[in-house]
């Protein structure tokens, strides 16, 4: 994207701070550190979550309504609005969030877009704009057992390594959780550091104040945002099946009623491997002859 002479001062200051950048969250036990995942910034102030790091090469891809009434909601194929399996084999699998709000998997074999209509083709939905994020989580990350992630000798200063014994009171717990909120730019200036990490705190809708693990571009470009962590880990419920990584986005399409309390939305979802043992359309397609 290149620089116009007529383009205001802040236009051109937003274009010379948006640059590629790169962060992969590590969680440190001890002397070993597992990669859990990748966060890229993208020229465009878009962001993307990939996980390029478990052992599971097959997918499910599915979109579902969620009612936020309910405290828990369980889900089968035959309440999703569409579904679909990935072979995966390069990993390449990522969550895009794109500032006109456009949210969608992508990755090898994936082809989602949004179209000058608003039509959406692929796996997507039409979520909140960057200039206005919500206050939950933008993503969600769930792995079965970190133990299981690739291992990494060493964890570079664009990197995100957080030691298990800040985040955990019990260190048994392998079950681990990445709630990834998305702050606004003019919220910088409450970052601080401990520890040579960033931080920030956000207050959840129970009143609780979080502390969050700052992932943010080089430079914070002049109009988005960057991204604020919530990493923990919890006991697995020994009465479910957990895939062993999983994603979910945060609702779009959603239904508010008269006072503006969210009811219900869209969301998008990942497991690996496909645990609902059925048979899905594929959107591996086969090779030209």
């Amino acid at each position: 994207m290149g620089k116009k002479d007529s383009d205001p001062l802040w236009i051109q200051t937003c274009r010379d701070a948006m640059k590629s950048n790169k962060t992969t969250v590590i969680l440190q036990k001890g002397e070993t550190k597992y990669k859990l995942m990748k966060i890229i910034f993208t020229n465009d102030g878009s962001y993307s979550v990939t996980a390029p790091y478990h052992n599971e090469k097959k997918a499910c891809l599915f979109k579902a309504a969620v009612d936020y009434r309910k405290h828990e909601q369980f889900l089968s194929l035959s309440d999703t609005i569409d579904n679909v399996e990935l072979d995966d084999d390069d990993l390449a699998l990522k969550i895009s969030h794109h500032p006109s709000g456009f949210l969608h998997f992508s990755g090898k074999g994936i082809t989602s877009r949004q179209d000058a209509d608003g039509t959406i083709t692929g796996i997507g939905i039409q979520s909140w704009p960057l200039s206005a994020p919500v206050p939950g989580p933008a993503f969600y990350v769930k792995i079965k057992n970190y133990q299981d992630m690739i291992k990494t000798a060493q964890s570079g200063a664009e990197d995100l390594c957080v030691n298990l014994e800040t985040i955990s009171a019990d260190e048994d717990n392998t079950n681990t959780i990445v709630e990834g909120f998305f702050i606004r730019q003019q919220s910088q200036r409450y970052i601080y550091k401990e520890n040579g990490l960033e931080y920030i705190s956000l207050i959840h809708s129970s009143g609780v104040i979080m502390k969050l693990h700052v992932v943010r571009p080089a430079k914070i470009n002049q109009y988005f945002g960057f991204l604020g962590l919530h990493i923990h880990t919890e006991a697995l419920n020994s009465s479910l099946t957990y895939a062993e990584y999983s994603f979910s986005t945060s609702s779009g399409d959603v239904v508010c009623d008269e006072n503006k309390q969210l009811l219900t939305g869209t969301c998008l979802y990942a497991m690996y491997p496909n645990i609902t043992n059925e048979k899905l359309p594929s959107l591996n397609w086969p090779p030209k002859l």
